[in-house]
């Protein structure tokens, strides 16, 4: 018989990373832990952790297990606020985003959420990637979404999507017929939105590896600034486009030509590991079907 328990070590050992993490995280031993993933594997009849590596990694069977686990446990949880006479659907999710998030699916997101959990209080947290980052680590948000650019081994990161972006610039400042080479494009001013940006860090650092280092930059803070600027013509802009497609369209700017092109941005949902429950894995679920970074929320029709 498959018991809560089994799926509970399973979640944590998947979670942390090691049976030793997930002991110390129910309250347990690590001898208990493995008897409960043995007696599971016997049940299944099959391997749950490939035993071969190094570190706790599920095998593909053990990756389907835990999604439906995780779930078992997410029941679990809530007939136990029933029980305790707590609302059933009272919770609390601090979700810090970036400004892009708010500007095209975040809306979606906390309806949403609403829907599937009755009572949710969503409290968001709008800033730059750097600032979330470290405030995940301080255990003052719960689940923050940025630009995959941070690793540290305390956070769990989950890619969501990637982001298409562009170089543009007024077309008083370049010819949108001209062919620039990177080395080309950083002799303009780059405008961007500082250190703490974490779609900055990526664009400079991608630059640099490629010898093509800015040799002015021009901070503004926030989206609606940088475009200003570059409407303004006092310099180049890299922007996620399909959600500013309208900017080009409606010739307020032009894309700028650039060889080689720069890579799509990565951006993941980031949680600590050791703050993982069913309730945040559900929530990381929603995340992924619903961030769509194409669709500004000020341009959408209907």
């Amino acid at each position: 018989m498959i018991t809560l328990k089994q799926i509970e070590a399973m979640h944590w050992i998947a979670s942390l990373g090691s049976f030793e993490r997930a002991a110390e995280r129910i309250g347990t031993t690590q001898s208990a832990i493995s008897k409960r993933i043995l007696d599971l594997e016997s049940v299944i009849g099959l391997e749950l952790f490939d035993r071969s590596r190094r570190g706790a990694k599920l095998t593909e069977i053990g990756e389907e297990i835990i999604r439906l686990g995780r779930d078992m446990l997410l029941l679990r949880d809530r007939i136990a606020e029933v029980s305790s006479g707590a609302h059933s659907g009272f919770r609390r999710l601090r979700l810090g985003v970036t400004e892009l998030s708010t500007l095209t699916w975040l809306p979606r997101l906390v309806l949403l959420l609403k829907e599937t959990f009755p009572g949710i209080i969503v409290d968001t947290e709008i800033g730059l990637s750097r600032t979330l980052h470290d405030r995940l680590l301080d255990d003052e948000v719960d689940i923050i979404v940025i630009p995959e650019i941070f690793s540290d081994p305390a956070v769990t990161a989950v890619r969501i999507g990637e982001v298409e972006t562009a170089w543009i610039a007024h077309p008083s400042l370049i010819d949108a017929r001209d062919v620039l080479t990177l080395r080309d494009l950083v002799t303009h001013t780059v405008i961007g939105k500082g250190k703490l940006s974490g779609f900055n860090l990526f664009n400079t650092q991608w630059l640099k590896e490629r010898g093509a280092s800015p040799s002015k930059i021009l901070i503004a803070n926030g989206n609606t600034a940088t475009i200003g600027l570059a409407m303004a013509g006092l310099g180049v802009l890299n922007l996620p486009i399909a959600c500013h497609r309208h900017l080009i369209d409606n010739e307020r700017l032009c894309l700028v030509n650039v060889t080689p092109a720069i890579p799509p941005m990565p951006y993941a949902a980031m949680h600590k590991a050791e703050k993982s429950s069913p309730f945040i894995e559900s929530v990381l679920k929603l995340i992924g079907e619903i961030a769509n970074f194409s669709d500004h929320i000020l341009m959408a029709r209907g």
